[in-house]
């Protein structure tokens, strides 16, 4: 107690024995202290967000807002009100439940794909470089899924050319490793979607999914189906068509 006292007396004796000025100086010092502890905890507590989708229009903006309302997702949004970022932790899970409603009409899946510019890549370098950051912020985001093991994705970038024969579509397939050897509708038109999104031009139907350990085809057909129910479905077809022959003969 006794150290405590003295303390206390010499913080007395430096107070009294400063001017105005010093005193006004020394409680505006601590004033901008505690205001910058203040911000510093409050940055460290709050969750670090990031772009789910960009150059959004004000309608999709809006549907999108109400989409993660919904699923009590927390949201910001950018001054402009174009771009939505949600928490880092919950990215993944926020890029697959949208891409399972539809993706906006406007906009695209925001990918934070570069820590640090290369300097000296040539445009080559950087196409390469871009579509492997791609593949591999899609490869994480699948795997988040509680029925894949693994995943692995190949995109084919469109290209454009003055000569239709040296035109080339873009194209994905994405290879799987299942859990259960089984994958919800809802999960493949989820991984359709979230590939489609992140590549210009490409459309769903053309994302090839596929299982690993049988090779069976998971993606979508071309009438939106997924490819099992399609084959079903024209087998029924060829079925009921059969029979009505059948009949008629």
């Amino acid at each position: 107690m006794a150290g405590f006292s003295d303390a206390t007396q010499q913080a007395k004796q430096f107070w009294t024995s400063r001017t105005t000025g010093q005193k006004g100086l020394l409680l505006a010092g601590g004033a901008v202290t505690i205001l910058l502890l203040a911000f510093f905890s409050r940055m460290i507590g709050s969750p670090d967000y990031k772009p789910l989708y960009t150059g959004l229009e004000s309608a999709d903006a809006q549907t999108l807002t109400a989409q993660l309302d919904a699923q009590g997702v927390p949201h910001q949004a950018s001054a402009d009100g174009k771009t939505i970022s949600v928490p880092a932790d919950k990215l993944d899970a926020a890029r697959l439940q949208t891409a399972t409603q539809g993706a906006p009409h406007s906009g695209r899946m925001g990918f934070e794909l570069f820590d640090k510019v290369s300097w000296g890549q040539t445009e080559f370098d950087e196409k390469v470089t871009y579509q492997r950051a791609l593949e591999g912020e899609l490869e994480r985001t699948i795997e988040t899924l509680s029925d894949v093991a693994s995943a692995r994705v190949h995109i084919v970038m469109p290209t454009d050319s003055a000569f239709a024969d040296s035109q080339r579509a873009a194209k994905a397939s994405v290879i799987l490793k299942l859990r259960h050897d089984t994958l919800s509708k809802d999960a493949v038109l989820a991984i359709s979607r979230l590939v489609s999104g992140a590549v210009d031009e490409l459309k769903p139907e053309d994302v090839s999914i596929v299982d690993a350990d049988s090779d069976r085809s998971l993606g979508l057909s071309h009438d939106g189906q997924a490819d099992g129910e399609a084959t079903e479905a024209t087998l029924a077809q060829r079925l009921v068509a059969t029979n009505g022959v059948c009949v008629v003969v």
